[in-house]
């Protein structure tokens, strides 16, 4: 079975896939930096009124087919820079990692302290079994702010999407 590295540096404006959530207003959009350098620009907002309060600022569908696939380990990382406070947003957000259904998440949460207009890669995103209950679609968003604010304009970089094994990998190395 074929591996999946599913890497995505926007590079020449190609979203790979990728697209802005639906509920976010206005829309994410690609921008290039000096030299060569083109990333996501827009908002993390938390979706009101929902149990859960995510709802994707950015989101791709991946077609994973068989069980095995599905059960095996995926681990989501990239690179993300925070803008300047402005009114209204929070000092403190978690950037959330998960899919349409799971509901199983990995919070990033940043801190008031988090150097802003420098990339930040994160380290030990998602790690976990994303499409074991039929999810296909992989977001980043949030959860919300640390004291009730529902947003953070961001910018996204090197979105990697990595299957590490799968299911029946992991139990023959355990019992050998």
């Amino acid at each position: 079975m074929k591996n999946l590295d599913d890497f995505t540096d926007f590079k020449e404006g190609n979203w790979n896939g990728w697209k802005n959530g639906p509920g976010i207003r206005p829309a994410g959009e690609l921008k290039t930096e000096k030299g060569s350098n083109t990333f996501w620009s827009g908002k993390l907002e938390k979706e009101r009124g929902s149990a859960t309060g995510i709802q994707p600022s950015l989101f791709k569908e991946f077609a994973i087919q068989d069980g095995e696939e599905r059960k095996a380990q995926y681990h989501v990382t990239f690179d993300y820079r925070i803008h300047p406070l402005e009114p209204g947003e929070a000092e403190q957000i978690a950037i959330t990692v998960t899919t349409e259904t799971t509901r199983q998440w990995v919070n990033n949460w940043t801190q008031p302290d988090t150097e802003l207009n420098k990339w930040h890669h994160v380290t030990w995103g998602f790690i976990g079994k994303l499409f074991a209950d039929g999810s296909k679609q992989v977001w980043i968003g949030t959860r919300g702010g640390a004291d009730f604010e529902t947003s953070r304009k961001v910018d996204i970089d090197n979105i990697r999407v990595q299957r590490l094994s799968f299911q029946y990998e992991q139990r023959s190395q355990t019992s050998a």
